[in-house]
């Protein structure tokens, strides 16, 4: 493994992980360096980085991450099999200290440049509620109240992760309204994984996705006539994509109507058709 800082991690599925190993190789062997040169890839390595010499990107069986040792290949983020990032990312094993350790890497970073920030506390399996899961939301709030009492001005200018990631949207005649995410905001990533953490503080901008861990959790409808419709904001809220009042609509399969329902309430003109009935 890289020294710390100069490790990138890589957050995916589990059982991913060599098909994203695989994917950031081809970018390599097609990729070319600054100078004009192609990168040294060898055609047995998983992945090589870099013009001086080979590291390896390092796939752990269904551990959700994989790491390599320096900055990814140019190019857009994320890679197809990419949940998150987290950029000069530093490892501190499991025990006692680890709080105290993490507060002591990044008090200083953060209070010295100043300006907004947020916390991302997630595990690389957040679908299952595991454990890990868990033991992540229980240090970011440890570690934040702790940065918060150590250093007051972290406290007011703090950023809620949701408030942070949600893109500026036509809001309904029912929500609040919200604040867009300050332009150069900074995350602190707190990835717990088995045996230890992974922390990284970088730019919003350098994350592959703003949710914490690329996870999009989309607000409960109680409205909605089913659940069907979060698949759907969840796929508006990846590309970007917001639906106007006045935008005509053709939802074909439409039954029970969660679909249906989502571009109703932005004031689109739907018709939808299925056999069934529509519970609008």
């Amino acid at each position: 493994m890289s020294a710390a800082g100069e490790t990138w991690i890589l957050v995916c599925r589990a059982g991913f992980e060599r098909a994203l190993c695989e994917e950031v190789s081809w970018k390599l062997h097609s990729g070319r360096r600054a100078d004009g040169a192609r990168h040294p890839v060898a055609a047995s390595a998983p992945a090589r980085i870099g013009a001086e010499g080979a590291v390896s990107c390092e796939p752990k069986a269904d551990a959700g991450w994989v790491a390599l040792g320096a900055p990814p290949p140019p190019g857009p983020a994320p890679f197809i099999f990419e949940r998150q990032r987290l950029p000069r990312a530093r490892w501190d094993r499991e025990s006692a200290a680890l709080l105290a350790a993490l507060l002591d890497a990044w008090e200083a970073p953060l209070a010295g440049r100043g300006g907004p920030w947020t916390l991302h506390a997630f595990a690389p399996h957040p679908d299952t509620g595991d454990s890990l899961s868990g033991a992540a939301q229980g240090l970011g709030h440890a570690l934040r109240r702790a940065l918060a009492e150590r250093c007051p001005p972290l406290a007011a200018a703090y950023v809620e992760p949701d408030e942070a990631a949600r893109p500026p949207r036509v809001r309904l005649p029912h929500e609040p309204l919200a604040r867009a995410a300050p332009p150069q905001l900074r995350v602190l990533q707190v990835c717990r994984v088995e045996g230890g953490v992974w922390s990284s503080l970088a730019d919003m901008a350098e994350l592959s996705d703003p949710w914490p861990g690329g996870v999009h959790r989309m607000p409960e409808d109680s409205v909605a006539p089913s659940r069907s419709y979060l698949k759907l904001e969840e796929a508006l809220d990846v590309m970007g994509i917001l639906p106007r009042p006045g935008e005509r609509v053709v939802d074909l399969g439409a039954a029970p109507g969660g679909w249906s329902w989502a571009f109703v309430k932005r004031g689109c003109a739907v018709t939808a058709v299925d056999r069934g009935p529509v519970k609008l």
